[in-house]
């Protein structure tokens, strides 16, 4: 969550993004209050991919920004239901990118129950005759 304000650290905090950009995550953040949140939505970056001081690009868009102002004006359940809604539109799409770059694709469940967990070798092994 972020009050606003401009971004002093923008340059660390763009690159921390980008090096998390190949990494299997998300970031969401939720603005609180009527600040300038222009610096959010510059990390959120959903019309181009985020790009550092050294002029490395961000593998794949990995935030979300949320103004919770603009959910709270509608009220009720259903401003709740929008900002839930509008908090996690973006997953999908950023999970589904992480296993395209990956080149990994959904598997089917196997049938069947899970196999059991290994056995816990700290703990004393019991023997039954």
């Amino acid at each position: 969550m972020t009050y606003g304000y401009a971004l002093p650290d923008r340059a660390d905090t763009v690159a921390a993004l980008v090096d998390a950009s190949s990494l299997p995550m998300s970031v969401i953040i939720v603005g609180v209050g009527s600040e300038d949140f222009s610096a959010m939505e510059y990390l959120d970056s959903d019309n181009q991919k985020l790009r550092d001081d050294r002029g490395r690009i961000a593998a794949r868009d990995i935030v979300q920004f949320v103004e919770l102002r603009r959910h709270l004006q509608t009220g009720g359940a259903g401003g709740r239901d929008r900002l839930a809604r509008d908090v996690l539109a973006e997953l999908p799409a950023q999970l589904t990118e992480y296993m395209r770059l990956r080149g990994l694709k959904p598997g089917v469940a196997a049938s069947g129950p899970a196999p059991p967990p290994p056995p816990d070798p700290s703990l004393p092994t019991v023997t039954t005759y």
